[in-house]
């Protein structure tokens, strides 16, 4: 996936929350990331390409001192995460329910777990 475009080293404040413009810079781009994810579903494989265990084992042991900047934190995802995932919305993935997961619905989600 293409790199996740944030502020040069934007870090969380001590309070672990952040400010009302950092949070709407950061939606618009978090939600772009998502529409690239789906856009490039298709070219992914459908199943995890990793062993049991291998995530687990590349993981820090525990949590960092200080948060880190956006752009990082989606670094790792794309890096770490996306290659562990089985991909539900893929469409030759038929294990349960075939693209279970409309962009419409992701919206909703994200407004109903705003309260």
């Amino acid at each position: 996936m293409k790199p996740f475009p944030t502020s040069a080293d934007s870090f969380a404040p001590a309070t672990g929350d952040m400010s009302k413009e950092d949070f709407r810079r950061f939606g618009h781009e978090l939600i772009d990331w998502i529409s690239d994810y789906f856009e490039q579903i298709e070219g992914m494989p459908v199943l995890s390409q990793i062993e049991p265990g291998e995530l687990k084992a590349q993981l820090p042991s525990s949590p960092p001192e200080k948060g880190e900047p956006m752009q990082q934190i989606l670094a790792d995802v794309d890096r770490l995460i996306v290659p562990a995932l089985t991909h539900w919305s893929h469409p030759s993935f038929f294990a349960y329910f075939a693209t279970s997961n409309f962009r419409a619905r992701n919206l909703w989600r994200i407004a109903v777990r705003s309260f």
